[in-house]
């Protein structure tokens, strides 16, 4: 199961924060709590499963699409549990030990830790030595003359080959990397990633957070990389997984909710995206962020985020709405039988 708390933003009048559960694969279950002020936040599901506890803002000093942890002057914050039959709601007096204890979930990322040795090489990211170099823009002789970045999957059947062409100097955004390659070295097959359909640019390879050198997430069928791309002042960072398998490029979040495109629509819909590992399944789950999306009913636009689960295919089930203007407020994953069988999506996750 899993809890997700939103805020669905309206043209008119005051939104709240809520929790909504839902199956594991994206089936909408039931809206847990109905309160009639105040935000909810940071659900987490308890170490049997058999209640979640959150957080309950009561008043609304946080609006204007802010996440209650932004809030300048937090609001009074009360802790409350609840069942996931939506039976059972009860404001508790403290937060019970393992809700203190629990941390955020494991996530692909381009930041490095604050501990990170200042002179270690950064995996995943294409060697530019030539950025120090006196010529500008640099020849092909000078840039055929520097290592090139090689990255191997853990079973060595992938390699990644970061090769850089000297439109890549200082610039970071749309076009960067076509010169990237992907080899299969078990089928012998190789590709150019700038011949990709659907190819938008390339710069550096996302690595988990609590173990940079991890690049690759391969679990059953799911074999992926995730690579940044800065498109530009408005639309900001996105996020470009490469599926090994087929291969083939695929932006995150996509299309799931967003607003600003008509039905039908074919171009690529991506924003910031932080992927998230399900330990031991072929799915991961994607917090996704997109600029200036269409409040419906209105004028109005607002930065939305939402959280979405993908299969090894990289096709998105979103935990929201349908063309809303969601805020994402935390998460909570329960996973009978497996490890870890709680996982937990705070809204702070990638700033704390």
């Amino acid at each position: 199961m899993m809890v997700v708390a939103t805020r669905y933003l309206q043209a008119e009048g005051v939104s709240h924060a809520r929790l909504y559960l839902y199956k594991e694969e994206g089936t909408f279950l039931c809206q847990l709590t109905k309160f009639e002020k105040g935000h909810d936040h940071d659900p987490l599901f308890s170490p049997d499963g058999k209640e979640i506890v959150f957080l309950h803002t009561p008043d609304s000093e946080v609006e204007g699409g802010k996440n209650v942890a932004d809030a300048k002057s937090p609001a009074s914050v009360e802790p409350w549990r609840i069942e996931p039959t939506g039976k059972g709601l009860k404001k508790l007096p403290e937060l019970p030990d393992w809700y203190r204890t629990a941390r955020n979930a494991d996530y692909f990322t381009p930041w490095f830790p604050d501990n990170w040795p200042t002179n270690a090489p950064a995996p995943g990211h294409p060697d530019k030595v030539w950025e120090r170099k006196s010529s500008e823009p640099p020849t092909w002789a000078e840039i055929d003359s520097l290592p090139v970045t090689r990255v191997s999957s853990p079973g060595g059947v992938y390699e990644l080959i970061l090769k850089l062409g000297p439109e890549d100097l200082g610039f970071n955004g749309p076009g960067n990397g076509k010169f990237y390659e992907f080899r299969n070295l078990r089928s012998g097959k190789s590709w150019r990633l700038g011949e990709l359909p659907g190819f938008l640019g390339l710069t550096d390879l996302l690595h988990e957070s609590s173990h940079p050198q991890t690049l690759f997430l391969q679990q059953g069928a799911l074999n992926v990389v995730f690579f940044s791309l800065h498109i530009g002042s408005t639309d900001g960072d996105w996020c470009i997984a490469l599926d090994l398998s087929v291969p083939s490029l695929h932006v995150l979040p996509g299309n799931s909710v967003a607003l600003r495109q008509e039905e039908g629509a074919s171009k690529a819909r991506g924003g910031n995206a932080m992927p998230i590992p399900l330990p031991g399944e072929p799915f991961f789950l994607v917090l996704g962020t997109n600029r200036y999306e269409p409040i419906p009913g209105s004028k109005k636009t607002a930065n939305i985020s939402y959280l979405t689960r993908f299969d090894a295919a990289l096709n998105g089930t979103p935990y929201v709405q349908l063309r809303t203007a969601p805020i994402f407020y935390g998460a909570s994953l329960y996973r009978p039988g497996k490890s870890p069988a709680v996982m937990k999506i705070g809204q702070n996750i990638g700033r704390d």
